[in-house]
């Protein structure tokens, strides 16, 4: 007792005041119960520094095991892995020991014990990431080799990839659906790639398709390939009407084997029957009259042009006769639709009303198919007036006729009333 006398009386304790801080006790309880106790007063506050210290050192380390773990994943995640426990702790140790060892003697232990911890879950999630991406790349390949057989136009082969992906990547209940979608796409891709290298050809074949069964069975890939259709046969309608009033116009035949293809592709109505019975014979005035009377009655247009070339190309006329009435289309290819049909339907008004003969006349009806040349070629050349004086001295012409009674022809000069 005597020694304790003699020593100097012990300093304060540590004090760190408080006064002035509003919600302190919280703020303690965030920062962890050893600065707690410092707050309040204890005295312990170099333990505290050294395991506030030990803390950081294990926080960084922390950090650093997640690295280290995220590149082991990696690493796994590109190999060949038998044993998964195996090949991750022989990858993971070294680097864990070596990361150990920089850690300060006191953080070695719970340092260990830490990694021991995360290795375990982290080879896990690995393990699972690892298969999920295994899965993924299988399903991957696996739709690039169905989408490259529906693509190709293989329709078997993609069937038989669905039905392998059976309980795997499709389900029991939606495979039925997935074939019939295979078949529908592989039809759709392997006519259209038809379409693009012989759409004549594809055109006709499909019309004989769609008995046999071998369209596409779903409405959506119908919808997309008839608009492919569609867009095959305006481009061939223009390119076959070039192609027919080219071969018309240097006088030349149109192959019977070109147009039956073009009928049975649907860019012509039918196969006309010269096709089979050679060069038919000439139609009578009345006829061809009235197909001239069909090409000035046209709409204007690009469809209508097309229409009416072809149906020229295809007719079941002579040669001859075909070139006449291609000239008299183009005489009047510029002409407004309203003009050509004034003219055609006055040319025709007098022909009925008797101005160039009997109607039904042979020679009422010569006049009218000439005058109708006549007109379309003044009409192209010169306009709607100049044909419409044309056409007023053609009818003042015809008011001088003569007439026959009881079988005695009589001179008469008259004026007929409109």
């Amino acid at each position: 007792m005597k020694e304790w006398g003699m020593l100097a009386a012990p300093g304060q304790p540590v004090h760190i005041r408080t006064q002035g801080l509003h919600g302190w006790e919280r703020a303690a309880r965030s920062l962890g119960k050893g600065i707690a106790d410092v707050l309040e007063g204890g005295g312990r506050l170099w333990e505290l520094s050294e395991r506030v210290n030990r803390t950081g050192e294990l926080a960084a380390f922390t950090e650093e095991l997640k690295g280290i773990s995220a590149e082991v994943g990696e690493e796994l995640r590109e190999q060949e892995v038998r044993d998964w426990d195996y090949s991750w702790n022989a990858a993971i140790t070294p680097r864990i020991h070596e990361a150990v060892e920089a850690l300060s003697p006191e953080s070695r232990g719970r340092a260990l014990e830490m990694a021991r911890l995360y290795s375990a879950q982290s080879s896990i999630e690995a393990r699972r990431a690892r298969e999920v991406q295994r899965i993924a790349t299988a399903r991957e390949r696996w739709e690039q080799q169905l989408e490259a057989s529906i693509s190709s136009g293989q329709e078997e082969q993609a069937v038989r990839w669905v039905e392998a992906a059976r309980g795997v990547f499709v389900p029991e209940d939606a495979l039925d659906g997935r074939v019939e979608e295979a078949r529908s796409r592989s039809r759709r891709s392997r006519l259209e790639a038809r379409l693009e290298a012989s759409p004549l050809e594809a055109l006709a074949e499909m019309a004989e398709h769609g008995r046999e069964g071998k369209l596409p069975v779903r409405a959506e890939e119908g919808r997309l390939l008839e608009q492919s259709c569609s867009r095959a046969r305006h481009r061939l309608r223009r390119e076959l009407s070039v192609s027919f009033s080219d071969r018309l116009r240097e006088g030349e035949e149109i192959e019977p084997a070109a147009l039956g293809l073009a009928a049975r592709a649907g860019i012509i109505p039918a196969a006309p029957e010269r096709a089979e019975k050679g060069e038919p014979a000439l139609p009578s005035l009345a006829r061809r009259s009235e197909w001239r009377r069909w090409l000035d009655a046209r709409e204007e247009g690009e469809e209508s042009e097309l229409d009416a070339r072809l149906a020229i190309a295809s007719a079941s006329l002579p040669l001859a006769e075909r070139r006449a009435l291609l000239v008299h289309l183009e005489r009047t290819q510029k002409v407004p639709a309203t003009d050509r049909r004034a003219l055609s339907n006055r040319l025709f008004a007098l022909y009925n009303s008797g101005a160039f003969g009997c109607p039904g006349d042979a020679e009422a009806e010569r006049a009218l198919l000439r005058l109708q040349e006549e007109g379309a070629a003044l009409l192209g050349s010169q306009g709607a007036e100049a044909a419409a004086r044309w056409l007023d001295s053609r009818r003042a012409a015809a008011d001088n006729w003569v007439c026959f009674e009881a079988g005695l022809p009589q001179a008469a000069s008259a004026r007929r009333e409109d």
